[in-house]
């Protein structure tokens, strides 16, 4: 995996979106090696400047972000330790639904909420640790955050 020389600036930190699929647990790996970590959000501004660097891009399902509830079920955490108070849950979610040979869904992405044809805006959506592949053809990618 290579990252792009891409990085964008946000209120004293940097991210870079990887396009490249893979699983949560690999993708916070790479943050960690690379000396980030999978952003965080934590208010409304910053999930609307991560929205506008994403974009919509219809070749990439959802961006892996560094939230889980792997430690306890339904208790969301940042990687990095931060309180988890900003959320943007999609309806119903997390819902933590159990896909077959994939497990249980605690590792939180950001999707583009698609109305009629168009991505109009962006939710959160909790997710197997998977790419997918073969059962819905999900493409996450992530986002890193450096402080």
């Amino acid at each position: 995996m290579v990252g792009s020389s891409n990085r964008y600036r946000f209120n004293g930190h940097e991210y870079e979106i990887i396009k490249t699929v893979v699983k949560w647990s690999v993708a916070k790996a790479y943050c960690e090696m690379h000396g980030g970590h999978l952003a965080t959000v934590n208010s409304e501004e910053e999930e609307r400047f991560i929205e506008k660097i994403i974009g919509f891009n219809h070749k990439i399902d959802f961006y892996w972000l560094g939230g889980t509830d792997e430690n306890t079920e339904g208790t969301w955490e940042w990687v990095t330790g931060e309180e988890f108070s900003y959320q943007n849950w999609g309806g119903g979610n997390p819902n933590n639904f159990l896909h077959t040979g994939y497990g249980r869904e605690n590792y939180l992405g950001i999707v583009g909420k698609t109305t009629f044809i168009f991505a109009d805006r962006f939710e959160w959506n909790d997710f197997a640790d998977a790419t997918y592949d073969g059962i819905a053809d999900y493409k996450p990618a992530f986002i890193c955050e450096w402080e």
